[in-house]
C-alpha cells in the first residue's frame, strides 16, 4: 500500500509540475460550460421590423395599421411607397405591408383585397404577421356579410368588435429546450475531456516505458499490477475533480438546470470516468508508443 501512495503522490506531483496540465485538466471542462452560454444563453427574441404604406386612408385601414403596431416582436414604422425597394433592400425592414386604394371596400364588400405584402426574406419572416392579419381581416369580413349591406348594422357590430371589454392574460413559459441543449453541450465537452485526459494520463505509462523509468520501478518491490493501480487512481483523482467541478459550476454559479440530482448526475459521470479509463488502458495496451497511442485515441474517442 505504501509503494501505491508514493507512485500516486509522485505522479500526481510530476504531472501537475506543468502548468499547461493543470489548464488542460481542470479548466478545460469549463469552456464547455462558456462555449453553451455563448450559444444558448443569449435572449434569442426576434423583432420583425415592418413597414407600412397606407394609400386607402380610411378608418378600416387606421385600425388595421392599430392592430398590427399591437401585436407583440413587431415594430411598425410608416414609409412612403417609393421607400419600399430601398427599405427592404438594404435590410432595414424585413417586410411591407401596402394597403392599396380601395382596401377598406373591398373588406366590406366580403372580398378582402387591395393588400400586398414584400419581403425578400420568405415565408419564415411573414408567416407570424400573415397569420394575425388574415384573422383580424377575415373577422371584418365576416361583420360586413352578418350585415348585409346595411351600413348602420356594420357600424354598430364593428365598434362593439373594436370595444370588446374581455381580456387575455398570457403567461410566458421557459424555454425548457434552451436549457437542455445547454446541458447537452456541456455535458458533452465534460465527456470529451475525460476521455482525452484518461488517455493522456495512460500515457504516461508508455512514456516511462520509453524513458526506461517503467523497467527501473519493477525492478524495486513494485510489480506492474501495483504500477498500473496508481495510474488508475490518478487517473479517477483527476476526473473527480474535473465531474465536480464542472457540475459545480453549472448548478451553484450558472443555474443550468440538468434534469436530475446533483449527486444523481456525479454518480453517472463517475462509472463513466471508469468507462474511460478502461479505454485509455486498453488503447495503451494495443499501442508500442505514444504516437500509435495518440494514433488509435483519435480513432476511438473522436467518434
Amino acid at each position: 500500500m505504501k509503494d501505491i501512495l508514493w507512485l500516486i503522490q509522485n505522479t500526481l506531483r510530476v504531472t501537475f509540475q506543468k502548468k499547461k496540465n493543470i489548464i488542460m485538466y481542470l479548466c478545460m471542462p469549463l469552456i464547455g460550460i462558456l462555449i453553451a452560454l455563448l450559444v444558448y444563453g443569449g435572449d434569442q427574441k426576434t423583432i420583425l421590423h415592418v413597414g407600412i404604406v397606407n394609400e386607402d386612408q380610411s378608418k378600416i385601414t387606421s385600425d388595421t395599421i392599430d392592430f398590427l403596431k399591437g401585436l407583440e416582436n413587431v415594430e411598425i414604422s410608416t414609409i412612403s411607397t417609393v421607400q419600399v425597394q430601398d427599405k427592404i433592400s438594404s435590410g432595414d425592414l424585413d417586410s411591407v405591408i401596402t394597403f392599396e386604394k380601395g382596401y377598406a371596400d373591398s373588406v366590406l364588400e366580403g372580398k378582402p383585397d387591395r393588400i400586398e405584402l414584400t419581403s425578400i426574406k420568405g415565408a419564415a419572416i411573414t408567416a407570424y404577421v400573415k397569420s394575425y392579419l388574415h384573422q383580424y381581416i377575415d373577422n371584418i369580413a365576416t361583420i360586413s356579410y352578418v350585415a348585409s349591406g346595411n351600413q348602420q348594422t356594420f357600424e354598430q357590430m364593428y365598434n362593439d368588435f373594436q370595444q370588446t371589454n374581455y381580456k387575455l392574460t398570457t403567461h410566458s413559459l421557459e424555454d425548457a429546450s434552451k436549457n437542455k441543449n445547454m446541458t447537452n453541450q456541456t455535458i458533452g465537452f465534460l465527456i470529451m475531456i475525460m476521455l482525452m485526459s484518461a488517455g493522456n494520463m495512460a500515457e504516461i505509462i508508455l512514456l516511462e516505458k520509453e524513458s526506461r523509468t517503467y523497467f527501473r520501478l519493477l525492478s524495486t518491490p513494485i510489480n506492474a499490477r501495483k504500477y498500473i493501480f496508481s495510474n488508475i487512481v490518478v487517473n479517477m483523482i483527476v476526473m473527480t475533480i474535473q465531474v465536480f467541478i464542472t457540475l459545480t459550476i453549472m448548478k451553484g454559479i450558472f443555474h443550468i438546470g440538468m434534469n436530475m440530482s446533483f449527486w444523481s448526475a456525479a454518480f453517472v459521470m463517475l462509472l463513466f470516468s471508469l468507462i474511460s479509463v478502461g479505454i485509455s488502458l486498453v488503447i495503451v495496451s494495443f499501442s508500442n508508443n505514444r504516437s500509435a497511442a495518440a494514433a488509435l485515441q483519435n480513432l476511438i474517442i473522436t467518434p
